[in-house]
């Protein structure tokens, strides 16, 4: 094959790579910096505050970057899982890229749905929390079956975000779709549990981009 060829014929796998890591830089970046600034607001009161909070515009000074982050960074993803899926490396590939499309998905829609319209976010936040757990899932199938997609730290981050997801929609009430109300200085599950769940839920997006990086640089299809 010419060298022209074998370049282009590349060009899903830089894709994939390239917008995984983008996607996944933008998504932590904003949320950082919408972290730090509202600790500067609010002090250590922030453990205590849900998430999704961060784009509250009411309440948070940077709730603009939170919720442009998640706009950016669920497209970013969107394309990375895309490219993933355009590789064709093996059903099991397949079905973890697609997977990987609908948590891309849901995270735009928690951008163009933000805390204020609460409604309409607990909505995309179902639909987020439900495809992050088939997604988990995969990723620890794969752990099983196909070592090439998924190595330990993603199994780990995985089975942290399978728990704290399954945390977070035993935790709804219906059906409002909305979490009870805790008062401030005091412990509260679905607060931990969404935090948990987004911590575990970016290291796993970065853990894909290294696979993706991985597979980049092996040319040979894995077998199902």
């Amino acid at each position: 094959m010419p060298p022209y060829e074998q370049y282009h014929k590349q060009d899903p796998q830089r894709l994939a790579f390239m917008m995984s890591l983008v996607g996944v830089s933008i998504a932590a970046l904003g949320m950082a910096s919408s972290f730090w600034a509202a600790y500067d607001s609010v002090g250590s009161a922030i453990f205590s505050m849900r998430m999704d909070r961060l784009g509250d515009y009411l309440s948070s000074p940077l709730a603009y970057v939170y919720n442009i982050s998640l706009l950016l960074g669920g497209a970013c993803f969107i394309l990375a899982m895309g490219g993933l899926w355009w590789q064709k490396h093996s059903a099991a590939a397949g079905l973890l890229s697609r997977s990987g499309i609908a948590v891309g998905l849901g995270i735009t829609a928690l951008g163009v749905f933000p805390y204020n319209e609460l409604f309409a976010h607990q909505l995309a936040a179902i639909f987020f929390i439900t495809n992050t757990l088939v997604m988990f899932t995969l990723c620890c199938y794969c752990f099983v079956s196909h070592r090439a997609l998924c190595n330990l730290p993603l199994c780990l981050f995985s089975l942290l975000g399978i728990v704290s997801g399954i945390g977070l929609l035993s935790q709804l009430q219906w059906p409002s779709m909305n979490y009870a109300f805790c008062p401030a200085q005091t412990l509260c599950l679905s607060v931990w549990f969404m935090w948990l769940h987004s911590i575990a839920t970016v290291f796993a997006g970065l853990s894909l981009s290294a696979t993706v990086y991985r597979l980049w640089h092996w040319s040979q299809p894995l077998n199902d």
